[in-house]
């Protein structure tokens, strides 16, 4: 390996930093040496053009678009990993789902259906707020930015929709990928555009909050 510093084929370490190569201790120190460092030197030596390649901070900076690339290769790899579990989560439920169901139990679900559907006609004709409205009330405040505070913490804690949600180890592990993005708010967007599952988690979060503000 070739010194960083000074050129010669027989650079034996490492910088821990940017992982240059240099030969010695002398080497080293100028290595590590700041800019400002760097230029007095050169003024001292009357150096006629000084060159700041040798220097940690320059090798860094030039690996830092790399080391961002590959740091949002991973974190991408990792958000795909938390969707297709997620994906195969729901696809395993469907299919147990569709091979539970008796032809019997599907009638018993379609009768007890009748009399929601009767009463939520009729509370149409009286005049009440049908069902939808509710929710496009609710989904209004998913703009909304709220500090969250002791009631919402507990609202959502003893909240058995949420608590249900939450059992999921496919939602648990999306959720500590979105808090370990460097960009939390993008990596939420990107779950929320790319799992419809989680935006209806999220949609009922809302709907929790806005139910403590009175909203």
């Amino acid at each position: 390996m070739r010194c960083i510093v000074c050129d010669v084929d027989r650079a034996g370490y490492r910088c821990r930093t940017c992982r240059s190569a240099y030969c010695s201790s002398k080497c080293y120190r100028r290595h590590r040496m700041t800019r400002a460092e760097a230029v007095a030197e050169a003024a001292d030596s009357s150096s006629a053009a000084p060159s700041f390649a040798h220097l940690c901070d320059t090798v860094s900076a030039a690996q830092l678009p790399e080391k961002e690339r590959e740091e949002k290769r991973r974190r991408t790899e990792a958000e795909a990993d938390v969707f297709s579990d997620l994906s195969r989560e729901k696809a395993g439920a469907g299919h147990r789902l569709e091979h539970s169901a008796s032809p019997s139990s599907t009638a018993l679900v379609m009768e007890s259906a009748k009399p929601e559907a009767e009463t939520l006609e009729a509370n149409e004709t009286a005049g009440a707020a049908p069902r939808s409205l509710v929710s496009e009330e609710y989904a209004g405040d998913a703009d909304a930015v709220y500090i969250l505070q002791e009631k919402h913490l507990g609202a959502l804690a003893n909240h058995p929709r949420v608590r249900s949600a939450l059992r999921s180890l496919s939602l648990q592990k999306l959720i500590k990928t979105i808090d370990g993005s460097r960009s939390r708010l993008d990596a939420l967007e990107a779950a929320q555009y790319n799992n419809a599952d989680f935006k209806e988690f999220c949609d009922e979060v809302m709907r929790v909050i806005a139910e403590v503000e009175g909203r």
